[in-house]
């Protein structure tokens, strides 16, 4: 089992993996990594494949995922911007143990534009874009690697990075039901 990120760097599709020991479920508290001072979260629109598939045409992809929800990819800021600069690796500063919080599964006729992120009851946002559709994610990500059922696909959103401290409450509430509520610790 694997989670690949589609994100959107300098106008162009960047693929990051993340290995199953990245996920947080059922409101896990996670403790930011001592490596880091600059903890940040981006929200993720996530999908969970059914079947087995390599090279999957996008008219074909909304065949291979039969759950959405919402969750947060948590990167650590400080050294991933150090190592972009330095063109070193930054996977250790985005697949670190419990770096993507995976929200309850919902069908694949959850509105994921109908939701709220609050940190600490403070609403931080109620819109965004995906920086490209499910079944996009899902045919650039088959290019590259076979998905498998139970892998996942977060899409990341055009929402800025947001700075997280110990302590921090986040709750994610679409369609008037609680997708993921956690503490930053």
């Amino acid at each position: 089992m694997k989670i690949v990120c589609i994100c959107q760097k300098e106008e162009k599709t960047d693929i990051l993996i993340k290995p199953e020991t990245a996920m947080l479920v059922n409101g896990k508290p996670l403790f930011i990594p001592d490596f880091t001072d600059d903890l940040r979260v981006s929200l993720c629109v996530l999908l969970h494949i059914n079947r087995l598939g390599r090279n999957i045409a996008e008219r074909f992809a909304s065949r291979y995922f039969d759950e959405m929800t919402l969750g947060l990819d948590f990167a650590a800021y400080d050294k991933l911007q150090k190592a972009r600069q330095e063109h070193l690796s930054i996977s250790p500063f985005v697949a670190f143990d419990g770096s993507m919080a995976i929200g309850q599964w919902q069908g694949t006729d959850f509105n994921f534009t109908d939701y709220d992120l609050t940190i600490n009851q403070m609403q931080i946002s109620n819109e965004f874009r995906l920086v490209c559709t499910p079944e996009q994610a899902i045919a650039e990500a088959s290019r590259y690697f076979k998905l498998c059922t139970g892998d996942i696909i977060a899409i990341r959103t055009t929402l800025q990075p947001i700075k997280l401290n110990i302590n921090d409450h986040i709750d994610i509430v679409g369609n008037d039901n609680t997708i993921l509520t956690m503490n930053i610790k």
